[in-house]
Order: C-alpha cells, then structure tokens, then sequence
C-alpha cells in the first residue's frame, strides 16, 4: 500500500529526524527523506499522523534507530578526509593546547564517526604529535547509528 504523504507531513518528518538524531535534510533531499518515511509507515502499518504523533512523544520501540539506520552513511576508514586531518593536527589541535596551557586538558568529540575509524585517526595524530604525558587529552567519538555501534564495540578493523 503506498502512503500519501502531504507536505507538512514531510516537512514534520525532517522537524523530527533533526530533532530526535541531529540529522538535517536540506529541501533537495526531502524527496529521499519521504521515501524513507513511506518505507516505514509501509513497515509499520501506521498513518503518517499516527507515526508522526509516535516519533514525536517518543513513544516509539527501536524506530529511531531503524530511521538512523536508513538515514546515516556508514562509509568509515582511517583518515578518511585528509585535508580536514592536516587541519586538525596543524589547526585545530595546537590552538585548543593553547587555548587551554593553564588547565593542559583537551576534550576532542568525534562526532558521526560511523565504527570508530575516525576517533581512532585523530587518536594517531595527537600521539604523532609528542604532546608532553601531563596533558589529559580525551576522544570520544559516538554515533546515532546502533547497527554501526555494535560494529564498533567488537573493535575490528581490516587491514
């Protein structure tokens, strides 16, 4: 049965995705983002008001993962974009040391980072750049994507 899907309940959708995972769609994507929503309404045997209400309340099982699933790229590897790695280690990371000598303390936030590669990448960068052992320096890098997650806590790479 394919749902009819109305403006506002996509414009709804892309509300609730940006709210719920972060995600934003810009409006040449939102014909993918309807597709996904008739995928799920289709799955889940809901009107696209009562899907809607759901994904809002939070009254939802595993849904939000499912969307992140469908939503999210999974593609990783280790230094997957090497102009934005030069940044960090020539950038980025000796301002922050700077910003913060007095308290020699870096918190680093590798967001999106599908199973790990790239937290692990600028973990390789910051040990490359002999900071002196006083500093606590902190990764962490997460994921909305549970399916990639669980990938990431086995801690398996290739070659």
């Amino acid at each position: 049965m394919r749902h009819p899907l109305s403006a506002a309940d996509i414009e709804r959708f892309q509300t609730v995705i940006a709210r719920r995972l972060g995600l934003q769609f810009e409006e040449a994507r939102l014909e993918f983002l309807a597709d996904v929503m008739r995928r799920r309404l289709e799955l889940r045997g809901h009107a696209a008001q009562v899907y809607l209400a759901r994904l809002e309340t939070g009254y939802v099982d595993d849904e939000v993962g499912a969307l992140a699933q469908e939503l999210t790229v999974p593609e990783t590897y280790f230094f997957r974009h090497h102009d934005q790695y030069r940044a960090f280690s020539e950038i980025a990371l000796p301002n922050r040391m700077g910003a913060q000598c007095a308290c020699r303390r870096v918190r680093i936030l590798s967001a999106g980072c599908a199973s790990g590669e790239e937290a692990y990448s600028l973990a390789m960068l910051v040990r490359e750049a002999h900071i002196d052992r006083s500093w606590d320096i902190s990764i962490l890098g997460v994921d909305v994507n549970p399916a990639i997650v669980r990938k990431t806590k086995l801690g398996l790479y290739s070659k």
